[in-house]
């Protein structure tokens, strides 16, 4: 799975930009994830199910789910991260709050200029990307990530405001007790 390095390359198509979309177990086949004789099988049980091809894919253990969200992301000319691997800069992180990453379950994750770089399981949640370009007054592009993937990673990145958060409160408590002492005497 392709990692883009350059902001030329994050940029997604935008409106009237034709997108060669293809059928997702052509681009797995392409990727190598799956033979043409697992696909036909999983298409059998999909119909026979009636649930997605994703779906059965993925419960079948043919593909892994970050693998489907990969193919679905190439499908429709998005870039797919994998956030255990991806250098995620904190300066992105720290443009919005812990609170809106946990609200969308998306993280920025690079910024370039007036670019922000936000990984999302849900990248056509447009109030979620509005509500992190009033964050960060940035402009935002989306980029695919899996929901588990971007869970793990905001517990990662948004776990020290936390505790910032709590050890500040744990300050102010200890320094409205010292005020009352000092009172006292």
């Amino acid at each position: 799975m392709p990692m883009l390095s350059s902001a030329s390359e994050w940029q997604v198509p935008s409106e009237g930009q034709e997108i060669e979309l293809r059928q997702l177990g052509e681009i797995l086949i392409a990727e190598g994830v799956l033979t043409e004789y697992q696909l036909m099988e999983a298409i059998d049980e999909q119909r026979a199910r009636g649930q997605t091809l994703g779906r059965t894919l993925v419960e079948r253990g043919t593909v892994t789910e970050a693998q489907l969200v990969a193919a679905l992301a190439k499908q429709v000319g998005m870039e797919f991260v994998s956030l255990s691997t991806f250098p995620v800069d904190p300066s992105a992180v720290a443009m919005v709050s812990a609170q809106l990453c946990r609200r969308h379950n998306a993280l920025p994750i690079a910024r370039d200029g007036d670019v922000l770089r936000v990984a999302m399981a849900d990248p056509s949640n447009v109030v979620a990307v509005d509500d992190f370009r009033s964050a960060s007054r940035m402009q935002v592009v989306p980029v695919v990530a899996t929901h588990d993937d971007v869970s793990s990673a905001i517990d990662r990145y948004c776990r020290a405001d936390n505790e910032l958060d709590e050890l500040q409160g744990e300050l102010e408590d200890t320094n409205d007790g010292f005020s009352e002492l000092a009172g006292l005497s």
